[in-house]
Formats: structure tokens, C-alpha cells, sequence
């Protein structure tokens, strides 16, 4: 029962991690605060419309391989691996732009956070890009 109930939260994880990229709205105003978010960043916690998906769900990830991640590049660029697929992205002080689609982010020097929608994606900083 365990085992199902993982694989539905699994689930329900990855169809909000999409439906956040595809849903994104117009930029910001100044959302790094003038921080350089640039580093590798691993996803912390997830809600959706203010329920959050436990700590256990978010470990359950990493042991199955399929851990997310952001890596933010000097310049711009980056990556986002979801589920062990990585797609390109861009960033600028007010939005990350995966597959065409703007989303506006906060950051606050260590958590780099996402919300559209009713569905929040907190990452926290795991190492600076070495310059």
C-alpha cells in the first residue's frame, strides 16, 4: 500500500514540475534581489495549492534515481534535470525560461523559488558554480 501510495506522489510530482513549466507567466520586477543566482540546486520541497508533498515523497525521488535538479550557468544558460531528462534553459534577474515558457522566481541568496498557478517549487542551493 506504501509502495502505491509513492508511486502516485511520484507521479503527481512530475505532473506539477510540467504543468509548472508549461503554465509560466509574465517576468517579475527584480526577483534575485540583485544576488547572482548562478550554482547547482536540488528541489527541496513542492506544493500544490498550499499542500505540501512530504519529505519522504521528495527523498523517495532521489533513491529511485529521479531527482530534481537546476543548475544555473554564468551567461544565462543552465539546465533542469527532471526525472533524469535534461532540458536546456535560460534565466535572466526575473524569469527561467524552460522550453519557451517564462516563470518568475525569487531568490533569496541560498532558495531559488517557482509558482504558477497554485503549484510552488522550492530548491536550495547545493554548490556555487566555481568562477
Amino acid at each position: 500500500m506504501k509502495a502505491k501510495k509513492t508511486i502516485i506522489a511520484l507521479s503527481m510530482i512530475a505532473i506539477m514540475i510540467f504543468a509548472l513549466a508549461c503554465c509560466g507567466g509574465a517576468g517579475g520586477s527584480g526577483a534575485s534581489g540583485g544576488k547572482s543566482p548562478v550554482g547547482y540546486y536540488k528541489l527541496t520541497g513542492m506544493s500544490e495549492n498550499g499542500e505540501p508533498v512530504s519529505e519522504e515523497d521528495l527523498a523517495a525521488l532521489d533513491v529511485l534515481g529521479l531527482a530534481v535538479a537546476l543548475e544555473i550557468r554564468e551567461g544565462g544558460g543552465g539546465i533542469l534535470t527532471l526525472f533524469g531528462e535534461e532540458s536546456e534553459i535560460t534565466w535572466d534577474e526575473n524569469n527561467i525560461t524552460i522550453e519557451g515558457t517564462e516563470t518568475p522566481y525569487t531568490f533569496d541568496g541560498k532558495t531559488l523559488s517557482m509558482e504558477e498557478d497554485g503549484m510552488a517549487l522550492i530548491f536550495t542551493l547545493e554548490a556555487e558554480e566555481s568562477k
